[in-house]
């Protein structure tokens, strides 16, 4: 019957193409008249009679017709006929040659606008999109695009994506040359900023909106006064806020059309009114807000407006702690937000397998847990880890609809509080019972937690090279994803008369990028299913990627204390590391002193005494019990720590002789366990290694010489060498992606002193432009200062130059976490290369390289920890294929009976002659 419908429709709108110019207009007009009048009948009898004697296809006319239609069958709660018409339409001009054309981007308005009536904002966005494409690409600035624009912001928002929200909205004012919507942008802008607890910025641009209501509609400054009153709300400014809140719903109550404008104004009131201690009111005014919703919805559709109702409401009764009543209500938030359940019975959740992309959806399950934890009975957190399981399916389809990192990362980082809960309540089950089963499922938890931004950045990768997408548009994404760097680093350079022409450029160039992306999810199937399939490792998997003699450490920092979760080839375990005083400071005081060797120097007692104390604390005796190799995956300040350099045993005297967690462990660090599986398909380089040498002989101002940077190439081992001026960003860029090693002896910063970045001969190239790469090497070894520091981010781990690299694709980084010295560095990296040369993974040559150093003669000073501890190895281990192998005894012995061989046969062949003659 739908296809019918469809059909009819197309028939319908294709004739209407046909219709003649004159009398075409006047009929448009007639039938606009009749719709706004109501008169619904008459209307349907105009569009029977439409005649079809003609072919002069006027454009205009049709989207007018269309849109006709679709607001007659809006306007009698039609919605999907109204769609379905547009949709029809939308086929004809696509047939018609006219896919970009304004005709096309008008409709995709309205058809953006029905789907918000039915709130599926996913093809709100698709829709928006597409129309701003469209104006995009015709360079039409003006109402239209803003409207699409701040749209499409407001989707962003309810989804907590409030990166990409701002930067639309920015573009948005400037496109709203008029302006008509200026008023309504910065109430959007307000709002956006106080979801993003940037308070401050949220009051500024309330205030920007003031000094603009002469250029905005009534109903643009009602919105204007919600935000100012949430704001209000957050600074505890309660007069403030309830004035701009009456001043709003007494608009809105004057408009039948606005009911959930209104529903939120009473919400707004009743939080101040639960601020003010006036409870009785606060309950009158939610129960008000309950009935305008559930008028609305006359029970034929549900409501994220009522999920966030139910959820605020429930918030207000836990904390009068009435409990029972919270959970019943939290219980009908989840009904309202997952279209396929309607059990209001609190001991009933909806099925994972099947969650809306909604915030409320996560928040609903997440609010109830918390609540049933209050009493944490066996019953209640079995319930609870249920409610939490549910909510981070749902921040899992939220975080795969994020195109940029800054929104990944930030919504990591505001569900920090939501993973911590979930985590104890895991622990507190094991840790009741004793289930291993329990364990599993923390684990888990813990892993489709981490480093998501940086697997969905490689998953990415994987899909563009093995989905069959053709290499002119890999060239195009190469062009786009660079592009967006270069003008990444014209924004950070820019000085403030070109800031606003810069930032529009790159949002230009972010949204054309954004663009692409979806046309290749559209029409290359198996990049989209490649691109959304899941990317988390299973237990058995990562267990089988584990060296026989290995434990991955993997650790959380759940407030108090330390979780490390342990996994052996046979079998999960754990332990509790309590957050004391005594720990927080030993670790603050053992980093500082790695990175300063004149602290070192000057009090080894100290050093030996944290080293001891930490190794007892985070790596008790059973942890190491049988384990030769240790892969650890940190979190929080632990994410700092060489583990290498703590002492197994107390110790006093040399530090060359310091008991070292090194010289009975390999220690390799990874951002996520799943990434220890990784089986990318990787292009085979077209050479080994890459040396990169700028300041071996001169240096920049600012920059010193590096004479020793040219000593830490693998002796006997063909590469290429990029020295002094050779040594330009540009080259390095265009050139690394053909290598298997990139070996960079140079400066970097981490981005204390502005932004982060590795130095060339001629500039730095920083931070986006990494990120920008498309590498293939197994291993980059940056020897240079602080490339393994940088800001720690929630689920993340450190945003360092390591991890940058890690993101363009390198399987295997060699990183320093301080200032080194030049010569230790290269004596490292000496013997470094010698070692994997033999043939031992990356962890055991970087291993035997640091016991190199400090088995070498000289004075102790060269022995301390600063010269050796800073470089780890983080990533994928193995061993790497070095030409040029080192002769050993086998070698020796296989030639010795080679020529053995070979003499033998000879002297056969020789005797055989004889006997011949």
């Amino acid at each position: 019957m739908k296809h019918l419908i469809h059909v009819f429709l197309f028939f319908f709108l294709f004739w209407a193409v046909l219709w003649a110019q004159s009398s075409a207009d006047s009929t448009a007009q007639q039938l606009e008249s009749l719709v706004h009048q109501r008169k619904f009948a008459a209307a349907a009898g105009i569009i029977n009679a439409l005649p079809d004697s003609t072919r002069n296809a006027n454009w205009a006319t049709f989207e007018n017709l269309t849109e006709a239609l679709a607001d007659s069958l809006d306007l009698r709660d039609s919605v999907p006929q109204a769609i379905a018409v547009m949709d029809s339409a939308l086929y004809v001009l696509r047939q018609a040659g006219r896919a970009d054309s304004v005709s096309t981007a008008d409709l995709m308005t309205w058809k953006a606008y029905l789907h918000g009536k039915l709130e599926q904002y996913s093809d709100v966005l698709d829709s928006y999109n597409e129309a701003i494409r469209v104006f995009t690409t015709k360079k039409l600035k003006g109402d239209r695009l803003a409207y699409c624009l701040k749209n499409v912001a407001q989707t962003y928002t309810r989804r907590h994506d409030y990166f990409n929200a701002d930067k639309c909205l920015k573009a948005a004012l400037e496109s709203d040359t008029l302006p008509k919507y200026s008023l309504s942008i910065y109430g959007q802008l307000a709002n956006n900023c106080y979801w993003w607890d940037s308070l401050n910025l949220a009051l500024h641009y309330f205030e920007l909106g003031k000094k603009n209501t002469d250029k905005g509609e009534l109903n643009h400054l009602a919105s204007l006064r919600s935000a100012g009153a949430a704001i209000f709300i957050k600074k505890g400014r309660y007069n403030e806020a309830e004035i701009l809140a009456q001043q709003a719903l007494e608009y809105y109550q004057k408009k039948p059309e606005e009911t959930i404008n209104q529903m939120r104004s009473h919400t707004v009131l009743a939080e101040i009114a639960s601020a003010t201690s006036r409870p009785k009111e606060a309950e009158r005014l939610y129960r008000q807000a309950e009935q305008i919703g559930l008028a609305e919805l006359k029970n034929k559709r549900k409501s994220r407006e009522m999920s966030k109702l139910y959820c605020e409401w429930g918030d207000m009764l836990q904390r009068k702690n009435r409990d029972s009543e919270a959970i019943r209500l939290y219980q009908n938030a989840l009904v309202q937000a997952y279209p396929n359940f309607n059990d209001l019975d609190p001991a009933a959740n909806p099925k994972k397998n099947n969650v809306p992309t909604e915030v409320w959806a996560m928040n609903a399950p997440a609010r109830k847990a918390d609540l049933l934890l209050r009493q944490p009975t066996l019953q209640n957190r079995t319930q609870a880890a249920d409610c939490f399981d549910l909510a981070f399916a749902v921040a899992e389809r939220l975080r795969l609809t994020y195109g940029t990192d800054d929104a990944k990362l930030y919504f990591a980082q505001n569900n920090y509080d939501l993973r911590c809960g979930a985590v104890l309540n895991l622990w507190g089950m094991y840790r009741e019972t004793n289930k291993t089963l329990h364990l599993t499922r923390l684990f888990a938890m813990l892993e489709d937690n981490r480093a998501n931004a940086l697997r969905d950045a490689l998953w990415e990768q994987k899909a563009l090279a093995s989905t069959g997408i053709p290499d002119s548009l890999l060239r195009i994404e190469d062009k786009f994803r660079r592009g967006i760097a270069e003008a990444q680093n014209y924004l950070a350079e820019a000085d403030s008369s070109n800031q606003k022409q810069r930032r529009s450029n790159l949002n230009q160039l972010e949204r054309r990028y954004d663009d692409l992306l979806r046309a290749l999810r559209k029409n290359y199937p198996r990049f989209r299913e490649y691109n959304q399939a899941g990317q988390t490792a299973d237990l058995t998997a990562i267990r089988k990627a584990l060296p026989e003699h290995a434990v991955l450490l993997t650790f959380f920092e759940a407030g108090d204390r330390y979780l490390c979760l342990r996994l052996r080839r046979n079998g999960l375990s754990a332990h509790e590391i309590p957050r004391d005083t005594a720990l927080d400071q030993a670790l603050v005081r053992f980093q500082m002193l790695l990175a300063d060797k004149n602290a070192q120097a000057a009090d080894p007692t100290a050093f030996f005494a944290d080293a001891y104390f930490l190794k007892q604390r985070l790596l008790p005796d059973s942890v190491l019990a049988g384990a030769k190799a240790l892969v650890i995956v940190p979190d929080g300040r632990l994410a700092y720590l060489p583990f290498e350099a703590l002492l197994t045993a107390p110790h006093t005297g040399a530090y060359s002789k310091a008991p070292y967690l090194l010289r009975t462990h390999t220690v390799q660090y990874a951002w996520s366990a799943t990434l220890l599986t990784d089986q990318r398909a990787q292009s085979v380089p077209e050479r080994l290694l890459l040396h990169v040498a700028p300041f071996a002989e001169k240096a920049r101002a600012g920059l010193t010489t590096l004479p020793n940077s040219l000593n830490e190439k693998p002796e006997n081992t063909a590469g290429d060498l990029l020295k002094g001026e050779q040594a330009l960003a540009d080259t390095f860029l265009h050139r690394a992606a053909t290598y298997d090693i990139l070996h960079l002896s140079t400066h970097a910063h981490a981005g204390q002193r502005g932004q982060p970045g590795i130095e060339f001969s001629d500039r730095m190239v920083a931070l986006p432009e990494i990120y920008a790469q498309r590498l293939n090497a197994s291993l980059v070894a940056l020897s240079a200062c602080e490339t393994n520091a940088g800001q720690f981010a929630e689920g993340e781990g450190v945003l360092s130059l390591a991890r940058a690299f890690a993101y363009a694709g390198a399987r295997s980084l060699v990183a320093s976490y301080w200032s080194v010295n030049d010569r230790s560095t290269a004596n490292l990296f000496t013997a470094f290369y010698r070692h994997l040369k033999k043939g031992m993974t990356k962890s055991e040559a970087l291993r035997q390289a640091k016991l190199d150093l400090l088995a070498e003669p000289g004075t102790d000073a060269r022995k301390m920890p600063y010269h050796w501890a800073a470089f780890t190895l983080s990533g994928a281990d193995g061993p790497v294929a070095l030409g040029g192998a080192e002769w050993t005894l086998g070698w020796l012995w296989a030639l010795l009976g080679v020529g053995a061989g070979a003499g033998w046969i000879w002297y056969w062949q020789k005797n055989r002659r004889r006997r011949r003659l």
